[in-house]
């Protein structure tokens, strides 16, 4: 109690000097004013930096992104994803290869490498954020030690399920391209992919690929598919290119690391991993 009264009277005595002494006052005030003058580029940083950090994963995902928006009065029609949605469909099997079908996808995405991440995602949510996390660490590590049996380079595409059309707001552009097309082949396909048979999917379970072959709020809480199409389909799978299809929850971990390694796992169907075929229960 003495020390802190102590401090206090000696406070107490700047305070009063400060007070008595005209020429202190001002000088104060302008010294005040060039701090804060001075602080305003460090503040502006500060706020800058911030932001970015939290649009990081919209960026992200936007830098990648397949368009949705077709010409005035068509909605989505005849646009990039319009496109990439028919040769997902392969009607009467215009695609009766792979090699035909990634032809056909190179040609529309404007990319090259035969596997890729086709990642749905939904405008600032939790679930876009931690699903960038890992695929960001994964991107940004993708030359070190613990990736470097990856093949190939690093490639994602994707899409804003939550797009508008600039010309009628009340349209959604991702419901729009997806209600043209007949997508219960492909629901079907998924559950005969790997990852689906050793999480024990049911074809005939009313669950998450059941509602992708009629609804796509089915794809709301973020879904990653994964393709490769330098590799033959599995047993039942008649969708080019088609591996696995997973969501956010199914690469969850408690780092970055953590959750790069989940998606990485996918992206080399590892052997005793949920991704591969020697998994175990």
């Amino acid at each position: 109690m003495v020390v802190l009264k102590a401090i206090g009277r000696f406070f107490a005595k700047i305070g009063r000097w400060i007070r008595d002494t005209a020429w202190v006052q001002p000088l104060l005030i302008v010294g005040g004013i060039f701090a804060i003058i001075f602080s305003i580029p460090r503040i502006v940083s500060w706020v800058d930096n911030m932001n970015e950090e939290s649009n990081a994963a919209q960026t992200f995902f936007e830098n990648k992104i397949i368009s949705a928006q077709g010409k005035e009065g068509k909605i989505s029609e005849g646009s990039v994803l319009d496109n990439y949605l028919s040769i997902l469909e392969n009607k009467d099997n215009t695609y009766t290869t792979k090699e035909a079908a990634f032809s056909a996808v190179n040609d529309t995405l404007k990319l090259n490498g035969q596997k890729r991440f086709f990642v749905l995602f939904v405008d600032s949510t939790a679930t876009s954020d931690s699903l960038y996390t890992g695929l960001s660490y994964l991107k940004d590590h993708w030359d070190n030690a613990e990736f470097k049996d990856l093949e190939g380079d690093f490639t994602y595409r994707t899409v804003y399920i939550d797009a508008v059309d600039k010309y009628d707001e009340s349209k959604n552009l991702f419901e729009d391209a997806y209600s043209r097309h007949n997508f219960e082949n492909l629901a079907s396909d998924l559950y005969f992919t790997k990852f689906a048979e050793n999480k024990n999917y049911d074809e005939g379970a009313s669950d998450y690929y059941d509602i992708l072959a009629t609804s796509s709020s089915g794809f709301s809480c973020g879904t990653i598919m994964f393709f490769d199409y330098n590799s033959d389909a599995y047993a039942g799978v008649t969708t080019h290119g088609l591996r696995s299809c997973f969501t956010n929850s199914d690469v969850a971990g408690s780092s970055d690391y953590e959750r790069a390694q989940n998606l990485a796992n996918a992206w080399r169907e590892a052997q005793y991993s949920v991704f591969g075929p020697d998994y175990v229960k």
